[in-house]
């Protein structure tokens, strides 16, 4: 179910089924510009298009692990199934929906369910993953109801007190080293940088980073991908960016597309060119090591001030 990504090689198969599978049965990716069919409409008159194979399975089986997400709030749950095997054109129209993270109640979340109800999904099994990354917690049957029947043990598994905007930020990709972006692309993120603060951004993949149909750049012509909007700017309050990897991929400016012409944006191979470049000045520092998963209580907002309403519950300001 690899959405809008590239298609995985036999290696990536074997790394998450083992040899033995692999060798055994027919494993494929998802196409999602070809070999779809419509099953139907969705709330908000969105076509549902889904890779025809899995509509015609006599049964279907889902696996995959939550996190938190901008587009859908939490991921896992139906959204294997949108964007996991839906078509390019189905997608792109999903993301167009409104956006919000940690919040059970987005158009994105409540379109990803219609098209698992259209499919005909029997079960879905989803994974709440630990630091090692190893499984922590494990749910399975409904799509729906393993994120909201256990929302609050999820919210709370990756509960992180809200804290004080730093003159450094140092963010950590683990969970998702190839989309960078993803620890910084919801705008409340920068909050957490005082005016003037420097900001880095880890992220070591040696696969660089994801290859992405829908928001990719693919070349400097201009067009890109479906939804690729061009780059994004460094907000005007940062001091600097740095992209902190051993495995630079310059063409996508630590996907997604922070403007690599800004002179406040600077690479980084190693930890000792990023403390060079730091100097030793005294500082005070956060450092987030699963950036793209923490649920901030309370909530961040674009003014860096908190949001009082977290899911379904309430807080005092800070």
């Amino acid at each position: 179910a690899v959405g809008m990504h590239r298609a995985m090689s036999r290696e990536e198969f074997v790394r998450q089924l083992g040899e033995e599978l692999v060798d055994e049965f027919r494993t494929y990716s998802h196409n999602p510009f070809f070999n779809n069919v419509q099953v139907g409409i969705s709330r908000g008159g969105i076509p549902i298009e889904l890779n025809v194979d899995c509509v015609r399975a006599d049964y279907k089986i889902g696996i995959g692990a939550i996190f938190a997400h901008p587009n859908t709030g939490l991921s896992g749950g139906a959204k294997l199934i949108l964007p996991g095997i839906a078509s390019a054109e189905t997608i792109r129209r999903y993301h167009t929906q409104p956006a919000d993270r940690w919040s059970l109640d987005v158009n994105a979340r409540q379109i990803t369910l219609d098209a698992a109800k259209l499919l005909g999904l029997d079960c879905k099994i989803d994974a709440l993953l630990n630091g090692k990354g190893e499984i922590a917690r494990l749910y399975a049957g409904s799509c729906k109801d393993n994120i909201e029947q256990n929302y609050d043990e999820i919210r709370a598994f990756y509960r992180v007190e809200r804290p004080a905007a730093a003159e450094l930020v140092i963010a950590n990709n683990y969970f998702k080293p190839t989309e960078a972006g993803v620890a910084c692309c919801y705008p409340e993120f920068f909050s957490l940088v005082k005016p003037g603060g420097d900001l880095v951004v880890a992220a070591h993949s040696p696969n660089g980073a994801a290859a992405h149909y829908l928001f990719g750049k693919w070349g400097d012509g201009g067009v890109g991908g479906l939804a690729y909007v061009g780059e994004a700017p460094i907000p005007r309050h940062v001091g600097r960016y740095f992209a902190f990897s051993r495995h630079i991929d310059k063409a996508t400016s630590l996907q997604y597309h922070f403007d690599p012409d800004d002179p406040r944006f600077h690479w980084a191979r190693d930890w000792y060119t990023v403390l060079a470049e730091l100097g030793d000045a005294p500082r005070n520092v956060l450092i987030l090591p699963y950036a793209t998963v923490v649920n901030f209580v309370p909530q961040l907002d674009g003014t860096g001030g908190p949001v009082l309403t977290v899911g379904r519950d309430r807080y005092r300001p800070l």
